[in-house]
This record gives C-alpha cells, sequence and structure tokens, in this order.
C-alpha cells in the first residue's frame, strides 16, 4: 500500500464558472517519503444516458524534476521544457490538454476544466517526510455542468508499484436543471 488519501472539501460542490479550491493530500507510509511517490491521478467520472463515461477532469500529478513536450496554444510550435513536481492536465478524450507547474503563470485548461496554476500549488511536508498537499483552483466549463462525478484516485511510486484507482467521494458540478410538475385546476 502506498498510502492515504484525503480531500477537502469532502463533498465539493461548484457552479461552472466558479473557482473551486480542492486539496489534495497523500500521505505515505512510514517507511517512504513523499518523494518515493512517482504519480498521483485525480478523475471524476460518470456515466451519461447511453452508458457512456463522461470524464471532465482526469489530472495527473508527477514528482519530481521531468522533461516535458507541449503545444504552445499561442503557435503551432511544441517546446520541451523540465517542470519540477509537475501536473498534467487530460481532456475528456483522454488527450493531453496541457503540462504546467503550480505556483507558475498561466492557466491549464482543456476541453472541460480550467485550473489556474498561479493560484494552485505544491507543498511537501519536508524532504524526509511522509505528506503532500495539492491545492488546485478548478473552474469548470458550462460542458461539465448538471453531474454530479464519482472521485477516484491512483497513485505510484517510483518502483512502479501502483495503488487504486480507489472511489474516494463525489463531486457535484452545477447548476443543476429542476423540472416541477405543472399543475393545473
Amino acid at each position: 500500500m502506498l498510502g492515504a488519501s484525503v480531500i477537502t472539501p469532502t463533498q465539493p460542490a461548484v457552479v461552472a464558472g466558479e473557482t473551486l479550491f480542492l486539496t489534495l493530500g497523500w500521505t505515505v507510509p512510514p517507511t517512504m517519503t513523499w518523494h518515493d511517490l512517482h504519480t498521483v491521478a485525480l478523475e471524476l467520472i460518470a456515466d451519461n444516458a447511453q452508458g457512456e463515461a463522461v470524464r471532465p477532469l482526469l489530472l495527473r500529478f508527477t514528482e519530481g524534476v521531468t522533461t516535458t513536450a507541449a503545444r504552445l496554444s499561442s503557435a503551432d510550435l511544441s517546446v520541451t521544457e523540465r517542470i519540477t513536481n509537475g501536473l498534467t492536465l487530460f481532456n475528456s478524450d483522454g488527450s493531453v490538454a496541457g503540462v504546467g507547474m503550480a505556483g507558475s503563470s498561466g492557466v491549464l485548461e482543456s476541453d472541460r476544466v480550467v485550473i489556474d496554476l498561479a493560484q494552485s500549488s505544491v507543498q511537501g511536508s519536508g524532504l524526509d517526510e511522509q505528506s503532500v498537499m495539492l491545492t488546485l483552483a478548478l473552474r469548470f466549463k458550462p460542458t461539465a455542468a448538471g453531474r454530479v462525478y464519482a472521485t477516484r484516485l491512483m497513485t505510484s511510486d517510483d518502483g512502479g508499484v501502483i495503488q487504486g484507482p480507489e472511489g474516494v467521494g463525489t463531486f457535484a458540478a452545477g447548476p443543476f436543471s429542476l423540472f416541477l410538475p405543472t399543475i393545473t385546476r
């Protein structure tokens, strides 16, 4: 087992377009430090009316220094950069929407969610400690609204051990449509 998680708020809900600060904490066993983690992935998922998976958020945190290739949105250019404790955001179809570092300027934007990097953070408890906290500034687009999603986490360590995906709660993205019956006299 690679550890235990905590998410706050515990039953998050937000209206599309509003910013929600979601904090994900991960604590590894005493025989490890948080630097032994390789990735922590956060996923929101629900089934649509056709029974197909709808995934407005799939985000992967990668611990340590990584080299990543990213397409610049302002031009048809690819760049390679080294980032520390990187975030990778995926579109609902599984393709990479963007990569970046919490605390840096700019946003990561997929087809259903925006992550404000400047308002997001990664905070380890110390070099030889067991906990890491990811605080994400999330803004859902209208295409993600009107559903309650299952929240799942999956993590891996530097040795290739995988834990999850594990269900850790639900997430509501509104507004929700309310249909009341018409009563006539």
